[in-house]
C-alpha cells in the first residue's frame, strides 16, 4: 500500500468520513505526547448528517447544527373545499380525496367555531358549511396510560404516533364521544394529525386527554405545536388600524406580496373595513452567503400607505411618519436565518406590498418563499387602544390632571423591542398643557401639534428589554396649569389613546430550548493521545456541553461513559482507536444557537 506520512490508503479511506488534516505536533507542559497531530473536522451538512442521534436539531444545508424551529400555541391546519370526511374514512383517504387547498394556517386548536364565525378563520374557507381542514403538529403527554377523547358535529378523525414516526389507532367521532387508549412511553411531544369534515349545521371538534384518577385536561394551544423546521412561508397577522391596533385574525402566507385592491386583507380574516387596516409578517429570511444584502418595499403610489422593515430585531427600513423615511437598506448579514418582520398600513383605495431581496447570488426582486419560515423570534404584538373621548380637568387653585392607564397583556417575561403611541387633544389651548407619557422610566413630556390633529410617535425604543407588563401601566398624564381656555363649542377632551408594544419572549417560544447531537463513532487508528475538540458556535447565550468517549473497538466505544470536555481543551480520555463526541446546547428558547464546525484533533507516533 501506498504510505502518505505514514499512513496507507486503507486508513485514509477510513477517515473519509469526515473531513480531517494533518500536522506535526510536539509535547510539552499541556500534557499532548509528541507526534504527529490528526484534525477530524465536522463542518458540511454531509459530514453532520453522518450522525448517530440528532433529537430536536436539524442538520442546516449551509453545514450547521440547528434547533428546530416551532410555532407553538396550536397546529398546523389546511382549509379545503367540501367535506370528504365520511364514517369509514382514514386520515390517509381524507388526505387524498381533497381538492386544491384554500389557505393554511398556524395556532388552530379544537374548539367550538359556532362560538366565534361557525368556521376557523385564516384558512381561506369561505362558507360555514360543506368543508375540510387537516390538522398537523405535535400534543404533549404525560407518561402512562392516556385516555384520549374527541367529540365533533360532523366528523373527525384523530391519530397519534407514539414512536415518533408511525401514526396508531384512529380516534373517530361523528356527533358523539369517542375514546381510545393510548400507552405513552415517556412525557413529551408526540406527533398528531387529524382530519375534520363539516357538513353543515353546528361546528366544533374537541380534544382532550385524562388519566386514571386525575382531572380530565382540554387540549388547548398549551399542549399543542407545529414543528416549522422546513416549513415555508410566513405568518400574517391583520389589525383594524394601521397602527397594528385591534386584532382581526391571522394567516399564513408564502411571502410579503400582496395585493389587495380596494378590499381588505383575504384569507377570510374578520377585518371590518377595506380601509385603514394594517398587516404585520412576521417570520425568517435565510441568507446562504455572508455578504451585503438589500431590503426594500413597493407599496404602489398611494401617498399615505406606510411600511417597516425589521431584520434581526432592527428597523432597518421604513415609510412610517414621524420617522425619516428610509426606502431601503443594504446590511452585511452572516449566513444563516435572520429575523425578518414587515408592517404593512393601509389608508384608503388601493393597497398593495411588496418585500424585496438583493445581495450576492441574489437579483432584486420579491423573495423567494423558499427563504422563508413562519418561526416567529421577533414580532409579538401587545396593543392598546380605547376609542373614546376623555374629559380634560381645567385648572383652578390647583392643576387639572388627567391620567389614562394603558393596561398592555402580554406573556410573563416578554420584553419590548419597540412601542408606537398616540393620542388626539380637541377643543383645548394646548399652550395650557403639559403632555406625559409615563413609561419604563418614569414620565417623559411630548411635544403636542394643533389641536383636532392625532399626535403620533412611532418605533420608540427607549424601553428596548423592559418587561411588556410592568409593575404599574403605562399612561397618559395630561397636566392643565391655567384655569379657564379659549371658547370653544365641545368640551376639551381626549380622544383615542393608543400605545402598541413590539415585542419577543414568553411562553411561545420559536426554538427547540434543547437539542443533542451524537456524532458518529470516529476511527482514530494508532492513536497516542487527544489533543483538543474545538466547536465552533454562535450560541448568542445559550449554554452548550461537550462530551467525549472513547474504546478499542465500536463495542467497547458504545458501552463507554461519556466524560464531560471543556471547549478548545485537552480531554481527559486514554488515547483509543475510536472517539465519539455528544454536544447539548440548551438555551430559553428565543435564541437560535447554532454549531458551525467540530474539530477534533488527536496524536499519533511521528514518522
Amino acid at each position: 500500500m501506498i504510505a502518505v506520512q505514514g499512513w496507507s490508503i486503507a486508513t485514509v479511506i477510513a477517515l473519509a468520513g469526515c473531513g480531517f488534516s494533518l500536522a506535526p505536533g510536539g509535547g510539552g507542559d499541556d500534557g499532548i505526547p509528541d507526534g504527529t497531530r490528526i484534525t477530524l473536522t465536522d463542518d458540511t451538512a454531509a459530514e453532520l448528517a453522518n450522525n448517530a442521534g440528532l433529537t430536536d436539531g436539524v442538520v442546516a444545508a449551509r453545514g450547521a447544527l440547528e434547533p428546530d424551529a416551532f410555532v407553538v400555541g396550536g397546529l398546523k391546519a389546511r382549509g379545503f373545499a367540501g367535506n370528504q370526511v365520511a364514517d369509514s374514512s382514514t386520515y390517509d383517504e381524507v388526505a387524498a380525496a381533497v381538492g386544491p387547498q384554500l389557505g393554511f394556517g398556524y395556532r388552530q386548536v379544537p374548539a367550538d367555531h359556532d362560538a366565534t364565525y361557525d368556521r376557523p378563520r385564516g384558512l381561506g374557507i369561505t362558507t360555514n358549511s360543506d368543508y375540510t381542514i387537516l390538522y398537523t403538529g405535535e400534543i404533549l403527554l404525560p407518561q402512562g396510560i392516556v385516555t384520549l377523547t374527541t367529540d365533533a358535529d360532523d366528523r373527525v378523525v384523530v391519530q397519534v404516533a407514539l414512536d415518533g414516526v408511525t401514526f396508531g389507532e384512529r380516534l373517530f367521532s361523528h356527533n358523539a364521544v369517542r375514546s381510545i387508549e393510548l400507552a405513552v412511553p415517556a412525557a413529551g411531544w408526540y406527533p398528531i394529525r387529524a382530519a375534520y369534515g363539516q357538513a353543515g349545521g353546528g361546528a366544533f371538534w374537541r380534544l382532550e386527554i385524562a388519566q386514571l384518577g386525575a382531572p380530565t385536561i382540554p387540549i388547548d394551544g398549551k399542549r399543542l405545536r407545529a414543528r416549522v423546521t422546513a416549513d415555508h412561508g410566513l405568518i400574517a397577522s391583520a389589525f383594524d388600524g394601521q397602527a397594528m391596533l385591534v386584532p382581526a385574525g391571522e394567516t399564513a402566507v408564502a411571502t410579503v406580496d400582496e395585493n389587495y385592491g380596494v378590499g381588505p386583507p383575504s384569507h377570510d380574516l374578520p377585518i371590518t373595513t377595506p380601509d385603514r387596516f394594517g398587516v404585520r409578517f412576521a417570520g425568517q429570511v435565510l441568507i446562504d452567503t455572508p455578504g451585503a444584502y438589500t431590503f426594500s418595499a413597493d407599496i404602489g403610489a398611494e401617498p399615505f400607505d406606510l411600511f417597516r422593515i425589521w431584520i434581526d430585531g432592527v428597523q432597518v427600513a421604513n415609510v412610517w411618519p414621524p420617522v425619516a423615511d428610509r426606502p431601503s437598506a443594504t446590511l452585511d448579514l452572516a449566513a444563516g436565518w435572520h429575523d425578518l418582520l414587515v408592517d404593512f398600513g393601509e389608508e384608503t383605495v388601493t393597497a398593495r406590498i411588496q418585500v424585496k431581496l438583493s445581495g450576492p447570488g441574489i437579483p432584486d426582486g420579491p423573495i423567494d418563499p423558499q427563504r422563508l419560515r413562519p418561526a416567529v423570534a421577533f414580532g409579538l404584538t401587545a396593543p392598546f387602544v380605547a376609542f373614546a373621548s376623555f374629559p380634560l380637568i381645567d385648572a383652578t387653585s390647583v392643576a387639572g390632571v388627567l391620567t389614562i392607564p394603558m393596561a398592555l397583556v402580554a406573556p410573563a417575561g416578554a420584553r419590548i423591542a419597540s412601542v408606537d403611541y398616540g393620542l388626539a387633544i380637541t377643543n383645548q389651548r394646548l399652550s395650557d398643557l403639559t403632555i406625559d407619557l409615563i413609561d419604563c422610566h418614569g414620565a417623559k413630556t411630548l411635544p403636542v401639534t394643533v389641536p383636532a390633529i392625532y399626535d403620533y410617535f412611532a418605533s420608540d425604543t427607549s424601553c428596548a428589554g423592559e418587561p411588556v407588563v410592568p409593575v404599574a401601566p403605562w399612561a397618559w398624564r395630561i397636566t392643565d396649569s391655567v384655569p379657564g381656555n379659549d371658547p370653544v363649542a365641545l368640551l376639551p377632551a381626549v380622544l383615542n389613546p393608543v400605545l402598541v408594544a413590539t415585542y419577543w419572549g414568553g411562553d411561545r417560544v420559536p426554538f427547540a430550548p434543547a437539542y443533542t447531537f451524537v456524532s458518529a463513532p470516529k476511527p482514530t487508528p494508532g492513536a497516542i493521545g487527544f489533543a483538543a475538540i474545538e466547536v465552533t458556535a454562535d450560541l448568542r447565550g445559550a449554554l452548550m456541553m461537550i462530551e467525549m468517549r472513547a474504546g478499542a473497538d465500536e463495542a467497547a466505544l458504545a458501552s463507554a461513559p461519556w466524560i464531560p470536555v471543556d471547549n478548545d481543551a485537552v480531554p481527559a480520555l486514554t488515547a483509543s482507536a475510536w472517539v465519539q463526541y455528544r454536544l447539548a446546547v440548551t438555551s430559553d428558547g428565543w435564541r437560535l444557537a447554532s454549531i458551525d464546525k467540530v474539530d477534533l484533533t488527536y496524536v499519533v507516533p511521528a514518522e
